[in-house]
């Protein structure tokens, strides 16, 4: 049960830190696409 709560936390923060890189990067992209213009 340890072991499954382990991998269980790790997917989620792996999720959360896909996540947020995804976010990140759409905005950097949607600031550099505003400066461009």
């Amino acid at each position: 049960m340890s072991a499954i709560a382990h991998i269980a936390r790790i997917a989620t923060l792996w999720a959360f830190r896909e996540n947020l890189y995804n976010g990140l990067s759409k905005t950097f992209a949607m600031t550099e696409t505003n400066q461009s213009i």
